[in-house]
């Protein structure tokens, strides 16, 4: 990066809640040794237990030398914490990372050289997922510096990533958007494809700059029909944006992103059996069949390829199919989380 730039003020914006604290402190620990420097790291604590509250606190203080600050606020979910990060960021560039992730050392250094180097109002990076088990090879690796300018038609063939953690913003992006405050899934996802379909431009360096966690921990929550059917009208909504709608193949993508979330929430109901659920189950397996049977070409997981004609048969074996399903998951689960 040249010297010029590195007057730039970064903000990251880190949201958290209860961490598992080795996990937050690898977080932290990433976030301290970024070879860019102008940073500040603004941690907002979305109403966690005292005990958690009180260790971010004193984990920041362990790193002087950044600019680490700490919010503590009453409980309001994710996207409130990240809109209250916005607010109160000081940087003309902003990250989002997730609390109990890992970041490369080169992460805020790389993407402010892309975003700069393209003067655009958003660039990305690769990431990569690790496990407990997974050795994290080449996180302190400098990038080859290889960056690549993906407009419309090459975001379309990438059927672009839908995550905050892999990209940069320029601040000035959220003068006129902000997080969905009343959504608790997906919310990214409606953020970004809004923000794509104002301006279909993204830069990016592939190399994985960033390490999503996938977290046994996480693994025991039962799917929810409620937090299922947030993420269907997301991807009911997002599909009907310009950039996607007119484009055959991103449609047909966010049209099986739609239908995986269905799956999950008629696998919710069998497994919950709320008030009126066989209802709502006969009207979302009518949904998923309209959609998924003229595309089923774009099935992209062996368990919606197998799923669609079986759920195809009829309204009792599909049930029948779901909670078989629902009962292996849950037993597979409860193994990998002991």
């Amino acid at each position: 990066m040249n010297f010029e730039n590195m007057d730039i003020l970064v903000s990251v914006i880190v949201p958290t809640y209860n961490t598992p604290k080795n996990y937050f402190k690898q977080c932290i620990e990433s976030l301290a040794n970024q070879s860019y420097q102008n940073l500040e790291i603004l941690v907002i604590d979305d109403g966690s237990e005292k005990k958690f509250a009180d260790y971010c606190d004193e984990l920041t203080a362990q790193y002087p030398e950044r600019k680490f600050k700490v919010f503590h606020r009453k409980n309001s979910g994710v996207s409130a914490s990240r809109n209250f990060g916005i607010e109160q960021a000081k940087g003309e560039y902003l990250l989002f990372v997730d609390s109990d992730d890992i970041v490369g050392k080169y992460y805020a250094e790389t993407l402010l050289s892309v975003i700069l180097k393209y003067r655009t109002d958003i660039a990305k990076c690769g990431f990569q997922r690790f496990t407990e088990s997974n050795q994290l090879s080449g996180k302190d690796n400098k990038p080859s510096g290889e960056m690549y300018y993906q407009e419309k038609e090459e975001i379309f063939k990438g059927f672009y990533s839908s995550y905050l953690w892999d990209k940069i913003f320029s601040k000035s992006v959220f003068q006129s958007i902000r997080f969905p405050e009343k959504l608790t899934m997906c919310e990214d996802v409606l953020f970004i494809s809004t923000l794509l379909n104002k301006n279909p431009v993204c830069p990016a360096v592939a190399e994985p700059l960033y390490f999503y966690r996938i977290n046994p921990w996480s693994l025991t929550e039962t799917p929810n029909p409620k937090k299922c059917l947030q993420a269907v009208k997301v991807y009911e909504k997002v599909r009907e944006l310009p950039f996607i709608k007119n484009n055959p193949d991103m449609l047909a993508n966010r049209i099986v992103h739609c239908c995986r979330w269905r799956l999950r929430y008629m696998m919710a109901l069998v497994q919950e059996k709320p008030n009126g659920w066989r209802e709502k189950f006969s009207d979302m397996r009518k949904k998923y069949l309209a959609d998924m049977l003229p595309i089923q070409d774009y099935a992209d997981t062996k368990f919606m390829k197998t799923s669609i004609p079986i759920i195809n048969l009829s309204e009792g074996i599909a049930i029948a199919y779901l909670s078989a399903v629902s009962a292996v998951k849950k037993s597979q689960n409860k193994k990998s989380s002991s």
